[in-house]
């Protein structure tokens, strides 16, 4: 073990400086940073659909998502009716 203690610096003073030179050939290209995510955007999608051929079923949905927004007190009741009105004339 005491060698070791004597002969690692003599092969960090050697080895280092090759290293350094030689080591890592990487293009500028691979050195740069991975482009950054595109930002969140918070935008709610519009709950009814602009599809005239709607089903029953997805307006029903639609209509129960609409009340637990309201029950939750997240929307106005203006915002229900009006929302209500859009899925229910699509």
């Amino acid at each position: 073990m005491v060698w070791w203690v004597i002969t690692r610096p003599i092969v960090w003073f050697i080895v280092r400086p090759i290293q350094f030179i030689f080591g890592n050939r990487e293009t500028p290209t691979a050195k740069q940073a991975a482009p950054a995510p595109e930002p969140f955007t918070a935008t709610m999608p519009s709950i009814a659909e602009p599809n005239s051929t709607t089903s029953l079923t997805v307006k029903v949905d639609q209509l129960a998502k609409i009340k637990a927004l309201l029950d939750n007190g997240t929307i106005s009741q203006g915002e229900f009716d009006r929302m209500k009105s859009e899925v229910l004339a699509s």
